[in-house]
């Protein structure tokens, strides 16, 4: 198919954007796409980043014809700038965060539970898949109206697309983000992970001189940390038969920590300072806290402002109902934020693992240590069992546009053992992921300089050993490793030393495992061992017999496909090449 553009989306947890350039000409400069999208009643704008926040209006709150978009004149929901500036209003009503649910291996992504314990109307709750799909959705409608109106040249759809993920998604997270673009017709669609779009974007901004900030053996940190999440990865340069290339080997955890967490701290010292002066927000109001807190947080840090008013509306019903004002000091947020999520420690410290208690809310799995540099150690203690300090360093996300906070985490990690760490600069923290995913998708079609990514745990299933029966006794489970870590992406591997039997035509129970720190060999036997091995999934199912054989001799083969799942194959050791395939759910995992 030929595509007039390579396109990259950054389907971002607080923030999405877009990115271009043209298929024809392979020195085409990559551009920023800006998106159509309402900033406040009646005026549309087209912004470089499209908030990913969704707003779920009822009908009575804007005059009709207010939200009138050049596609769609009565939208169901609002999305972008304006449902971020209503977040500061009425943040009851607004969805956030939707990534991360979508990733949340205890709910169903497509459970209508979103906003989370808000007082909306069941029937006016959405899931994190359909607000996936209504953030693409309002992608392409942006695209095609400048399609339409003769600003650019094809529809989305008919165009190379790459789609951005964090590189911790799990499997069910993966294939549900390809089925929501697939699901509003966006069918040309490959997924990059952020870390590696990221250094795609350093890749591009250095032009042909890239090479002479780098040398081979050397590891780089791509430090991510957005609205909602910190993601760590380390990449290695390696010599490709003389040529200097990138390797994935270490993915960190998918870690819910983010400026999300620091405004929901700094709006508790806003409330008590009103609490102070005799004013009380509700709990409508204090939504509204928490959005302003972030926008004074970003002014402080990002300027030399000292401080910063938030004022919020009254909640009577009365006209004249009072506003409440208060103030943020830049000793307040120095406060929270750099002595206390990003306070200074050791690196052999490691991060709080629990609260201690059996019962907790349903919610996002948040992290349970604000600490950022403890999570950073502990990310860079379990490479090889040892420490590993990194050579270079990258940042990405909307914290580190504040420069403050790329001096602290340098400081630190300069206090840590080993050799100096020197930075990689980024050109821009909110927009560098799609500019990466764009280059990316021109480096799919055969051009530019490509990461070889590879699995960041190594995988195994349970066998049940050949014993005989005793009384109260379970035959013995071993474990055996069928995707060591870092096999690379798109890599077939088929086990073919050891044969096995497989169970047909009665329901058994199949059960899948991972090891963030052993790197086994391929087809290793091991005991199962719980402090070391996660059980991903398990799943029990009846396969169908062959000629009426019950236990049939079979390999082992594991697709380790381009999007970084796994698909498990028994295939038959017979001359009829039956092959039976184990889809495990993930979110099923613990």
């Amino acid at each position: 198919m030929t595509y007039k553009y390579f396109v990259g989306i950054d389907l971002g947890t607080t923030n999405s954007s877009v990115a271009y350039s043209r298929a024809e000409d392979s020195q085409s400069k990559i551009e920023q796409y800006k998106i159509h999208q309402l900033v406040s009643e009646g005026l549309v704008d087209a912004l470089e980043v499209l908030p990913s926040l969704i707003y779920i209006p009822s009908e009575r709150d804007f005059p009709e014809g207010s939200l009138e978009l050049p596609w769609n004149d009565r939208p169901d929901v609002v999305i972008g700038e304006m449902a971020r500036r209503e977040w500061s209003r009425a943040g009851y009503k607004v969805v956030h965060s939707a990534k991360s649910w979508l990733c949340h291996n205890s709910v169903d992504p497509k459970e209508s539970i979103l906003p989370f314990k808000s007082t909306l109307d069941d029937e006016k709750k959405i899931s994190a898949f359909e607000a996936t799909q209504m953030i693409l959705s309002h992608i392409k409608d942006s695209w095609n109206h400048d399609v339409e109106v003769g600003a650019l040249e094809g529809l989305l759809e008919d165009q190379s697309l790459v789609i951005t993920i964090p590189a911790s998604f799990d499997p069910a997270a993966r294939d549900a983000t390809l089925e929501a673009a697939r699901s509003i017709g966006l069918q040309n669609v490959l997924l990059l992970e952020e870390p590696q779009s990221a250094l795609y974007s350093w890749i591009e901004s250095q032009g042909d001189n890239w090479r002479d900030s780098l040398e081979v053996g050397k590891s780089i940190l791509v430090c991510d940390i957005g609205g909602g999440t910190t993601d760590f990865s380390l990449m290695k340069t390696v010599d490709e038969e003389g040529t200097l290339g990138f390797k994935r080997i270490a993915v960190g955890n998918h870690i819910l920590l983010g400026g999300d967490n620091m405004d929901l701290a700094l709006s508790h010292i806003l409330k008590a300072k009103l609490k102070e002066s005799g004013q009380t927000p509700d709990d409508k109001q204090f939504s509204s806290l928490q959005a302003q807190a972030r926008e004074a947080k970003e002014l402080i840090l990002g300027g030399d402002q000292e401080a910063v008013k938030v004022v919020l509306a009254g909640s009577g019903s009365s006209l004249f109902a009072s506003s409440m004002e208060t103030v943020l000091t830049r000793s307040e947020v120095d406060k929270v934020v750099i002595d206390g999520f990003f306070a200074s420690v050791e690196h052999s410290e490691r991060p709080r693992q629990n609260r201690g208690l059996g019962l907790r809310d349903m919610g996002l799995h948040y992290a349970t240590d604000a600490s950022i540099f403890k999570h950073l150690a502990q990310f860079l203690g379990s490479q090889d069992e040892e420490f590993h300090k990194p050579d270079l360093l990258l940042f990405n996300g909307s914290m580190f546009r504040a420069e403050i906070l790329r001096d602290r985490v340098r400081d630190v990690l300069s206090m840590w053992p080993g050799d100096e760490v020197y930075e990689l600069e980024s050109r821009d923290f909110r927009l560098a992921v799609s500019r990466g995913a764009t280059y990316y998708s021109r480096v799919s079609s055969g051009e530019g300089i490509r990461i070889k990514a590879s699995l960041a745990y190594s995988y195994y299933v349970g066998v049940e050993k050949a014993e005989m029966a005793i009384p109260g006794m379970e035959p013995e489970l071993s474990l055996l490793c069928i995707a060591p870590h870092g096999t690379e992406e798109g890599s077939r591997i088929r086990f073919e030393e050891e044969s096995f039997y497989l169970v047909t035509g009665e329901t058994s129970q199949f059960r899948l495992f991972r090891s963030a720190f052993r790197h086994d060999s391929l087809g290793q036997r091991l005991t199962h061992n719980e402090e070391e091995f996660e059980e991903v999934s398990s799943l029990e199912k009846s396969l169908e017999t062959v000629e009426g054989e019950q236990y049939i001799p079979v390999v082992i083969e594991t697709d380790v496909t381009e999007i970084g799942t796994l698909d498990l194959f028994c295939a038959s050791v017979k001359e009829d090449e039956k092959r039976w395939k184990l889809e495990f759910q993930v979110r099923d995992a613990a």
